[in-house]
């Protein structure tokens, strides 16, 4: 059984990383206002060249753009698949020109890898995960800087480090303290 077990995590890690293969040159805009008839690829470009600084872009360098999701009273995130991984990588990049407009830039991960960074950062807390090229980036309480994947390999560090030292929940007990 035991066998059988690490057979299907192998497969099912194989089959992640396959998905996320094919997620490589897609970056997910969210905050953006919905428009009714709205030409999703000009909105996409236009947002990039003139919040994030982007000149060297056009319509052509985007292979695909649709909205996410069912239509609801917050604006859907748009995803943005471009045709080269150069340009995707300096929008990546460029996202932090986004504070403060409401705009936010995120990778466009697997369900069972964004759940495990939705738990990275329960753990260790929100300014120590991120991620980069579909892996989870996690700053550990020792400062060293461990790239994950998967659920068990999330599990092992919170194994290692039980109480995260840099959670929000203890910064926000430290300040009622005070």
């Amino acid at each position: 059984m035991s066998a059988l077990k690490t057979q299907l995590e192998l497969l099912t890690v194989g089959l992640d990383r396959h998905e996320m293969a094919s997620r490589r040159q897609v970056l997910i805009l969210h905050g953006l206002a919905e428009q009714k008839d709205e030409d999703h690829k000009s909105q996409a470009v236009s947002t990039i060249k003139d919040k994030m600084k982007i000149v060297n872009i056009s319509s052509s360098d985007i292979s695909s753009c649709h909205r996410l999701g069912a239509d609801s009273s917050r604006p859907r995130p748009l995803l943005i698949r471009f045709n080269g991984h150069n340009l995707r990588s300096e929008v990546w990049r460029s996202k932090t020109l986004l504070k403060g407009s409401g705009l936010v830039i995120s990778e466009f991960l697997t369900k069972p890898r964004h759940d495990v960074f939705l738990n990275a950062r329960k753990h260790f807390g929100v300014k120590q995960c991120w991620t980069s090229e579909g892996r989870i980036i996690i700053l550990l309480p020792d400062k060293s800087r461990r790239k994950i994947e998967s659920a068990a390999e999330l599990q092992q560090l919170v194994a290692l480090f039980p109480v995260a030292s840099n959670t929000s929940s203890e910064k926000t007990s430290r300040k009622q303290a005070k």
